[in-house]
């Protein structure tokens, strides 16, 4: 093991982006170590994508860009504004809200960095917020777009250790309004400290009217989350019904979607999804390495030496995850340390489902985390800060989610709820 990961960490520590370091690894490890036909890691690779569920994931991917091509992310931001732009940072609180609509469009943080600080870290500053605030605003809100349903990793989790699907992804959803509501409390404790302008008076009447505007945007949500509740459609199915919705809103309500602009996205839906599932390839070698190899066994065996005590084992794998989140992609995170970490949470006694979304969310949380925090360089370079000038509003609201995420591991309720009447119906 200390073979493996030495050269895991040579590959990392030489730049060698991810997805390669991971599959150089593995084949080292197969030639010295297994002494086994390079033909395992063709059978592996196919191995690890040969899964009906993962289908759901491209097409997620597609939903979200259609989406964002029809004008989704424009209509989603006027009703958030309708809803919470009369509070003091108004424009601060719309951000978060229009994250929790965002997110159940692209299950995706990245994505929803790009799309909504585009949009709101220049409006934000024009209205007098500093750019700094703005841009930690931004990053810690697109964590989110991770939890609430629907997530990739949330799938990507479920068929790493063969869990329910379905179950997962409605399990994030409390979760992300938690994390979502903690965020919103230190924008107004930071907006009456600093007396920051409200964006709009409260209007009812412009609520119904940006409310009817993304009315049949908003029902994608509702398509896929009431479908997969509901029992009518798997994941896989439901994200298919949502891209065939999605598409028939284009083509016949907004009328601003043609064939010719499904060709482009349709490249670009296959770019993005190529790259999630090469790299989620690569990483199922490494993980079949680390499973086959009873390091999960080793890590239960060595964390029950050190202590038995639940909650100081829980609070060390959160600070152990928060890392990881920082330095690995989502994807491959998930794929290299689920088969790892679901036998300790089983071995604690924790629900498989609770245990997944404690897993997801701390990843999530890692996405903004120095030095490495994808989301937060790409909302740094949106606002044209620099890293070390974030750090200090980014505290706060960093901290908030941390308490989100331990209210989220120590009350398993909050993730289970849903899941558990779901298997009631």
């Amino acid at each position: 093991m200390g073979i493996l990961f030495g050269i895991l960490g040579l590959m990392l520590v030489i730049n060698l982006p991810v997805v390669f370091a991971l599959g150089v690894t593995s084949v080292v490890w197969i030639l010295t170590v297994e002494q086994t036909p390079l033909i395992l890691v063709a059978h592996r690779m196919f191995r690890g994508l040969d899964s009906f569920p993962l289908i759901a994931m491209p097409f997620f991917i597609l939903s979200g860009l259609i989406m964002d091509h029809i004008g989704a992310t424009r209509r989603m931001m006027k009703l958030a504004e309708a809803l919470v732009g009369h509070l003091k940072g108004g424009l601060a609180h719309i951000n978060v809200v229009a994250s929790m609509f965002f997110a159940g469009i692209t299950g995706s943080a990245v994505a929803d960095t790009s799309a909504i600080g585009s949009l709101l870290i220049p409006a934000m500053v024009k209205q007098g917020y500093k750019a700094n605030f703005s841009v930690a605003v931004t990053a810690i809100s697109s964590v989110i777009g991770v939890i609430i349903p629907p997530s990739i990793l949330m799938v990507l989790y479920a068929v790493a250790v063969e869990l329910s699907v379905g179950k997962m992804l409605i399990a994030g959803a409390l979760p992300g309004l938690v994390l979502g509501f903690s965020q919103m409390g230190v924008i107004s404790w930071y907006a009456h400290r600093k007396n920051f302008p409200v964006s709009g008076a409260f209007e009812p009447g412009r609520i119904f009217r940006t409310g009817k505007d993304a009315a049949a945007s908003l029902m994608v949500v509702v398509i896929i989350v009431g479908g997969i509740y509901g029992g009518i459609l798997t994941p896989t199915e439901a994200a298919v019904v949502a891209v065939l919705y999605i598409m028939a809103l284009g083509f016949l309500v907004y009328r601003n979607l043609s064939f010719k602009d499904l060709t482009g996205i349709f490249v670009q839906a296959g770019i993005v999804g190529a790259s999630g599932v090469f790299i989620l390839s690569t990483t199922t070698i490494f993980a079949w390495i680390v499973t086959s190899e009873k390091v999960p066994d080793m890590i239960i065996n060595g964390i029950f030496q050190i202590t038995t005590n639940k909650i100081l084992i829980l609070l060390s794998l959160n600070v152990a995850l928060l890392a990881c989140g920082t330095f690995l992609p989502g994807i491959a995170a998930i794929i290299v340390l689920a088969p790892i970490l679901h036998p300790i949470g089983l071995q604690l006694g924790l629900d498989p489902i609770h245990f997944g979304v404690v897993v997801v969310l701390n990843l999530s949380i890692g996405l903004v985390s120095p030095p490495v925090g994808p989301c937060l360089f790409v909302s740094c370079a949106i606002g044209q800060t620099s890293l070390s000038d974030c750090l200090r509003p980014l505290l706060p609201l960093y901290l908030a989610s941390i308490a989100a995420l331990l209210l989220v591991t120590f009350i398993p309720a909050i993730a289970m709820v849903l899941p558990n009447l779901m298997g009631a119906l």
